[in-house]
């Protein structure tokens, strides 16, 4: 994990499009982001998609990491999950129209995982294509949805039901945002954390089980290790399999069950982490039911995840059928993702009518 700038780790995700540098520090990446963006010879004309929230905190510091020579716009969209829609697509476009945005102009995600995508997936569509680069602002972006090129939006009969594979040209991670994040949002990202851990990172699974405190208060020193290797983990992943049809969908595990809930809440009341937990929780327990998972396993698995404040709640009794919508199933069975041990996970694809 070699550094470009003291305290600053550099991590390549491989894409068939083009490779692409995510840069994580504390404190440093936006000071030095000035001097990485030159030789990625980009535009001088740079638009900057965010919310209001974030702009307030932080327009006036990221005016200050670009070069004095660029023209520096934004766009101030909503960062709710339920806008994640193709409204706000058509309205980002509308601005970008307005700014003369033309396909060597380039967007910049500044916020969360829903920024992320809507801007990724307008950066893929506009104009048939433009660049765009990253700078996640919350933990389930640094660690997830900022890292692997795919973007989107959702419909009303579900999560992420249109979108692309589109890699940013650079993703800045900088921990020093994570100061400001609320606790629910904070906690949310944790969960694909530890969804990394159980995956494939037994350094991560060591780290969430002897430090919870430390990370559950942001600790800086722990962000800087768990954060470069859940990056490092997808990366494993997505360069196996970037188009999603094969060893990639393992980083699905909690998600089968998570999407649907989240459809099913209409995207309003769960965090994206929230629900993946209990996506966890229910795979697990699927796992036991297949004989797949070992008891000391899924208890280990389940006392984890309460460790960090996720605790089971009963399912809603129409969840089939939002779980049936999912990306990855054939009309007759759906692809779920579940867990040998700490560290090993198997695909199995298991009939609609079982649900």
């Amino acid at each position: 994990m070699p550094t470009i700038f003291p305290k600053i780790k550099k991590i390549t995700v491989h894409s068939h499009a083009h490779s692409y540098p995510v840069y994580i520090g504390h404190k440093t990446v936006l000071e030095n982001m000035s001097s990485v963006l030159k030789p990625l010879q980009l535009s001088t004309h740079f638009i900057v998609v965010t919310s209001s929230v974030i702009s307030d905190l932080y327009w006036k510091k990221i005016k200050m990491c670009f070069p004095s020579s660029v023209n520096l716009e934004r766009i101030l969209i909503s960062d709710r999950e339920k806008d994640k829609n193709l409204n706000t697509v058509q309205k980002i476009i509308g601005n970008l129209l307005a700014l003369k945005a033309h396909r060597k102009s380039c967007l910049v995600a500044l916020g969360g995982g829903v920024i992320g995508d809507i801007t990724g997936f307008v950066a893929s569509i506009y104009m048939r294509g433009m660049d765009f680069i990253t700078i996640p602002t919350t933990l389930l972006s640094q660690v997830d949805s900022a890292i692997g090129g795919k973007c989107g939006v959702n419909l009303k009969e579900g999560k992420n039901l249109i979108g692309s594979f589109y890699p940013p040209k650079a993703v800045f991670s900088d921990i020093s945002f994570l100061k400001t994040l609320p606790q629910k949002h904070y906690r949310s990202g944790l969960a694909e954390v530890i969804k990394y851990a159980l995956i494939d990172c037994p350094q991560l699974w060591q780290l969430l089980q002897k430090h919870p405190s430390e990370i559950l208060k942001r600790d800086p020193t722990f962000l800087e290790k768990i954060i470069p290797l859940s990056v490092q983990t997808k990366k494993k992943f997505i360069e196996k399999d970037e188009r999603d049809f094969s060893k990639r969908q393992i980083l699905n595990f909690g998600h089968t069950l998570g999407h649907a809930l989240e459809a099913h809440d209409k995207y309003r009341r769960l965090t994206h982490g929230e629900a993946i937990a209990q996506g966890m929780y229910y795979a697990t327990q699927l796992s036991l039911q297949k004989n797949i998972c070992r008891p000391e396993a899924a208890g280990q698995i389940q006392g984890l995840l309460k460790k960090y404040g996720f605790q089971k709640q009963a399912l809603p009794k129409n969840i089939s059928s939002y779980i049936a919508r999912d990306k990855k199933g054939d009309h007759k069975n759906i692809s779920w993702v579940l867990i040998e041990d700490i560290g090993r996970v198997q695909r199995r694809p298991i009939p609609l009518k079982a649900f």
